[in-house]
């Protein structure tokens, strides 16, 4: 490829030499090779390239693994539904909140589990969020705690992130 560069340019200055001798060309016309703009271009493309793209991904992964981390934990609150409805049933019949899973009629808090949910634990009508499995390294190990309070025969739910750092949680936990 570059033989052959090599060849088309010696052929293409020999034309031009040619056509200077015979006068169809003016002197100090045509010059082979790249012109300084293109030259000045090329090189602030690859400034652009070398400093900007990197700057660039330096903002984005970060926010990207936020996102990531803040879209596991809205998963547990999402699996912790089913605990939900199940206090509020128990609430509603008797009045207060159930002790634990068996009580509000909830299968062993480990067998409620996802891809990012280690267990779902109600204890005293508190319901536990515990991520493990696969979820991130940063909240593996934590828990998200929903709270019922009761008001006008009703539970209203809170969240909390008891381990959790605020800036994982949903809107919806943050105070």
């Amino acid at each position: 490829m570059i033989a052959g560069t090599l060849v088309v340019r010696r052929e293409s200055l020999a034309v031009y030499r040619s056509e200077l001798r015979s006068g169809t060309v003016a002197s100090g016309g045509y010059r082979p090779g790249l012109s300084a703009g293109a030259i000045v271009g090329i090189v602030f493309a690859g400034v652009f390239a070398f400093l900007i793209v990197p700057i660039l991904a330096a903002i984005a992964i970060p926010a990207y693994q936020n996102y990531i981390v803040r879209t596991q934990v809205a998963a547990g609150l999402a699996l912790a539904d089913g605990a939900r409805i199940d206090v509020v049933q128990f609430y509603a019949k008797t009045r207060r909140y159930p002790a634990d899973n068996a009580s509000a009629g909830l299968p062993a808090a480990s067998s409620i589990s996802g891809r990012y949910v280690a267990a779902v634990a109600v204890r005293d009508g508190n319901i536990l969020v515990q991520y493990g499995n696969a979820a991130n390294t940063r909240i593996s190990g934590k828990m998200l705690m929903l709270a019922p309070q009761a008001a006008d025969g009703t539970l209203r739910w809170s969240c909390q992130g008891l381990d959790l750092p605020r800036r994982y949680l949903p809107n919806s936990c943050r105070p």
